[in-house]
């Protein structure tokens, strides 16, 4: 229940152990977990993930998340965060080529979204019965093959200053 900082060099890069992306194994694996029921406040940064089932997944956590510059590519789930219950701040991340670029159910604090890129994903964020407050800004959605926002919650949103392009 402490806070966790992952930084990397401007170059750090960190990749699935497997080289093909179809196999049962790459389908699995997850770059970064947080276990269950862990209150952390993780601070992630300066990190490209490449090739994972799940770049980053915070299923039934606590504390507050920090995804700071970041570039999430050729993943099932970008980040997933289901059942969590502290506050999220996303920025300057970038996640392109992932079934679900951002993933979030049953979350209970705000989320901010602020200079992210979400491109070539079949959804871009899907958000589905939360109960808190939404904020993107500055970012870009581009050539989403489903959508570029989809959410399913009664949630209050802000969506200002974002760039909508082929979804």
């Amino acid at each position: 229940n402490k806070t966790i900082t992952l930084v990397g060099s401007a170059n750090t890069t960190v990749t699935s152990p497997t080289d093909d992306a179809d196999t049962e194994q790459q389908r699995i694996t997850t770059a970064i977990r947080i276990p269950s029921g862990s209150a952390a406040s993780p601070r992630i940064q300066r990190l490209n993930l490449s090739g994972f089932g799940s770049g980053i997944v915070a299923d039934d956590t606590e504390g507050d998340w920090s995804v700071l510059n970041v570039k999430i590519t050729e993943s099932r789930t970008g980040i997933s965060a289901v059942n969590t219950s502290g506050k999220w701040d996303v920025r300057e991340t970038q996640v392109s080529q992932a079934d679900h670029g951002l993933y979030v159910s049953d979350t209970s604090e705000r989320w901010t979204v602020d200079g992210s890129t979400f491109t070539q994903n079949e959804q871009a964020i899907t958000v589905i019965d939360t109960q808190t407050e939404w904020t993107i800004t500055d970012s870009q959605f581009t050539r989403n093959t489903g959508s570029g926002v989809v959410v399913s919650t009664d949630s209050d949103w802000s969506l200002s200053r974002s760039h909508f392009q082929d979804n």
